[in-house]
C-alpha cells in the first residue's frame, strides 16, 4: 500500500525538474565599478545599478526625465533596455557618470532603475575587483 509521501516525493521531483527548465535566459552581468586609487566609483558599483525591479511601462514613464542626461557634454547614449528592464546611460567617464546620477537623483529617477556604464574604459581606471587588504 503506498504512502502518501511515496505518492507526492515523485510529483515534486519532476516540478523541480520542470521549474528549472523552464527558467528564464540569465541576464548579462553588471560590468565591474570602475576603480581608482584603489577605491570603487560609487556611481557605477553593482549594488547601486538597475536590477530589473521595475516593469518597462514605469520605465517608458521615467524615460523622459532620465533623457535629460544627453545635455551633459560626455553623456553618449540613453535607451530603455526591455530584456533587463532597465534604462542604460552610457557616459564617456567616471566624473561624468557621478553627475549623471546627482542629476537623475535631482530629477526623482530612482537609482535602481538605471545601469550606468562606460563607453570604453578609462585608460587610468581599472575595471577589476578591488585587491584585499592582507595581501
Amino acid at each position: 500500500m503506498p504512502t502518501y509521501l511515496m505518492t507526492v516525493l515523485p510529483w515534486c521531483l519532476v516540478a523541480a525538474v520542470t521549474t528549472g527548465a523552464c527558467a528564464p535566459a540569465p541576464e548579462p552581468p553588471i560590468p565591474p565599478a570602475p576603480i581608482r586609487l584603489d577605491l570603487p566609483d560609487p556611481a557605477f558599483e553593482p549594488a547601486a545599478q538597475c536590477h530589473g525591479t521595475f516593469a518597462v511601462p514605469d520605465l517608458e514613464r521615467m524615460l523622459p526625465r532620465v533623457r535629460l542626461a544627453l545635455w551633459l557634454p560626455a553623456t553618449e547614449a540613453v535607451e530603455l533596455d526591455s530584456t533587463r528592464r532597465c534604462v542604460v546611460v552610457t557616459v564617456q567617464d567616471t566624473e561624468t557618470g557621478r553627475l549623471t546620477a546627482l542629476l537623475l537623483r535631482g530629477v526623482g529617477v530612482p537609482r535602481h532603475a538605471v545601469l550606468l556604464q562606460l563607453a570604453t574604459p578609462d585608460s587610468d581606471v581599472a575595471l577589476q575587483p578591488p585587491r584585499g587588504r592582507g595581501a
